[in-house]
């Protein structure tokens, strides 16, 4: 499942995890354990990135845990690259502990960043 959220390049971008107690959908709970992102797969062309053995292109700076804000409810603060580098879209797999079923689950969120207006990157010639 997708979480789809849209950025320009640059901009300081927030992933938020809602966790539920055990059998009671809606009263909040912090679990087992906290969420954490578990890997970054950026655009084809972004800079700092690093290769898997699967050849997919990830972040080298994760995982990286979520921050507690409330009781059950988390968040992960995260900054784009700018430049036409950065244009396109990151998949951030959240994995966490999905305490009533007892085992380990992956959320996806999508992360569109697009070019503000106009071309980006193109420059004048005076």
């Amino acid at each position: 499942m997708y979480n789809s959220l849209f950025y320009r390049p640059g901009e300081t971008g927030t992933l938020v995890f809602e966790n539920f107690l055990d059998g009671y959908p809606g009263i909040r709970s912090d679990g087992y354990a906290f969420p954490y992102v578990s890997q970054v797969f950026l655009p084809e062309n972004a800079d700092g990135y690093i290769l898997t053995d699967d050849g997919y292109t990830v972040l080298a700076d994760y995982p990286s845990n979520f921050s507690k804000l409330d009781t059950g409810l988390f968040y992960h603060k995260f900054t784009l690259p700018t430049g036409t580098g950065s244009l396109g879209t990151y998949v951030f797999d959240v994995t966490y502990y999905d305490s009533p079923e007892e085992v380990i689950k992956k959320i996806s969120y999508q992360v569109v960043v697009q070019a503000v207006s106009g071309n980006i990157g193109l420059k004048s010639s005076s």
